[in-house]
């Protein structure tokens, strides 16, 4: 609670400051938008994709899915990735390894 008017004008110059400065950075930040925004509008406009080619799969993943079910497929063709990979992966981790300065 103010006690006088200098403690007023105090607590409301204190609050001017606050307020002021949120609205510096607010600038701040609308220019860097601005900015922004301007450099995207010039990047040339993506074309469409058509996905009509791929309506086969989805009619094949459809079919398969009442046979088996979806998650399991998945399950097992991530499975499949990683065995066929598996000297690649552990190469990798070998790089990283050796990478280590005190392991040898």
């Amino acid at each position: 609670m103010p006690r006088d008017v200098s403690d007023l004008l105090t607590q409301s110059n204190q609050y001017g400051k606050k307020l002021g400065d949120s609205m510096i950075i607010e600038a701040i930040l609308a220019v860097i938008k601005f900015i922004v925004l301007g450099v995207i509008s010039l990047l040339p406009t993506l074309p469409t994709i058509r996905i009509d080619y791929l309506d086969g799969v989805f009619q094949a993943l459809s079919a398969a899915d009442m046979v088996v079910d979806v998650r399991v497929l998945a399950a097992c063709l991530a499975i499949l990735f990683v065995f066929m990979n598996a000297k690649l992966i552990w190469s990798v981790i070998m790089w990283v390894v050796r990478k280590i300065p005190f392991l040898n």
